[in-house]
């Protein structure tokens, strides 16, 4: 069979070419479609252990959402979401050390990240490294949250600082709560929680001022009534604390601290020698029962063995129960020299305070007159 002329065989090239061209472009096509079609379902199927993982960890199961947040990882491997929530549920499941591997590359990236911090303040505190806690709580406080920052900031000084509560760090507790209140607005139904930290952290005028405040919108707040009447009760301000415990005891439903409170403030009004508005003689009677009641605490707190157990201690107690004996004989000419009676109580006190240090806690009329004397209060009128 004889050969195309030249002239057909010019006029199939340019379509063979075309038809190559055509055909690379098909496969590059089918390609690209398969490439995102694969990237896509790996996307999904990420997305989708993420899911799962989320909803693991907010029912409680770290076991599981470690699994599922590890599968996410497995289809993508530089989302640092999966990273920072996969840190957190090792956190939750005790898993410390491998968590704080992934969040430390996290904060890395990310300095600022408040909830990197946040996750790493929380491991600090599960191993006890309380410094450590509060400088990355102090991070996460001060750094970015895209959502409600303000809001979130106070949360945490919050949970600072009943960390440093649980560790009987008070005065560090303190600081954290002054700050907290400096952000704060007044008459926030967060006050009340504020004011019961302060409480616990021995800030017993400050947790008075915000108690108060409160009340001075809400007079019947039974939290705010009983907060008011547990401060002025340990600054010794026993009238204003029987005052608001009374109406806390009587609004609300039982109290136990209130009323236990409230009970210990009427023992005080009742032998208070320097209650003020009592007549001299009702002063002088109450002086005289006071030295009673020391003398009796002393001589139980000498025939038991004292709680120091040495020589020095006893020979102190004996010596406090001669020194009463002298108060008693000057108790009993009060009424024509009452300017004795400040001598004759510091003697009681003095009693009262060394029975406790070495014969256990006071209860009762002596754990009144104790009160009286380290109060405010205790001063002759």
């Amino acid at each position: 069979m004889a050969a195309a002329p030249p002239i057909l065989r010019r006029g199939r090239e340019p379509a063979a070419l075309l038809l190559l061209v055509l055909g690379v472009a098909l496969c590059f096509i089918a390609v690209s479609f398969l490439t995102r079609q694969y990237k896509e379902r790996r996307d999904f199927l990420a997305r989708s252990w993420y899911a799962r993982g989320e909803q693991a960890l907010a029912a409680g199961d770290s076991a599981r959402a470690i699994a599922d947040l590890r599968n996410a990882l497995a289809y993508d491997r530089d989302n640092s979401d999966y990273y920072l929530l996969l840190g957190e549920a090792l956190e939750r499941a005790g898993q410390g050390a491998e968590s704080r591997s992934y969040l430390l590359g996290l904060l890395e990236a990310d300095p600022a990240s408040g909830r990197v911090n946040l996750d790493l303040a929380r491991i600090a505190a599960g191993e006890g490294a309380i410094e450590q806690a509060r400088r990355y709580y102090h991070n996460a406080i001060y750094g970015f949250w895209p959502e409600n920052a303000p809001e979130q900031r106070r949360r945490l000084r919050f949970e600072l600082a009943r960390l440093l509560l649980r560790h009987k760090l008070r005065n560090e507790a303190d600081s954290e709560l002054v700050a907290l209140l400096e952000t704060m607005p007044r008459g926030s139904p967060a006050d009340l929680q504020a004011g019961e930290l302060l409480l616990e952290a021995g800030d017993y005028s400050r947790a008075y001022e915000v108690f108060t405040a409160s009340l001075r919108s809400d007079k019947r707040n039974i939290v705010a009534l009983a907060g008011a009447g547990e401060a002025a009760f340990q600054q010794g301000d026993y009238r204003s604390a029987r005052s608001y415990l009374a109406r806390a005891v009587e609004l609300g439903p039982v109290n136990t601290r209130a009323a236990e409170l409230l009970a210990a403030a009427d023992e005080i009004a009742r032998v208070n020698p320097l209650a003020p508005l009592i007549t001299s003689a009702e002063r002088v009677r109450r002086v005289r029962q006071a030295v009673k009641t020391a003398s009796a605490r002393i001589a139980d707190c000498i025939s038991s063995t004292p709680r120091a157990g040495d020589a020095q201690s006893a020979s102190a107690l004996v010596s406090l129960a001669a020194q009463l004996a002298g108060a008693e004989k000057q108790a009993a000419r009060l009424h024509d020299n009452p300017e004795a009676i400040a001598a004759v109580l510091s003697t009681v006190f003095a009693a009262e305070a060394a029975a406790e240090r070495n014969c256990g806690p006071a209860t009762g009329a002596d754990l009144a007159l104790l009160r009286i004397g380290r109060s405010g209060e205790a001063r002759v009128p």
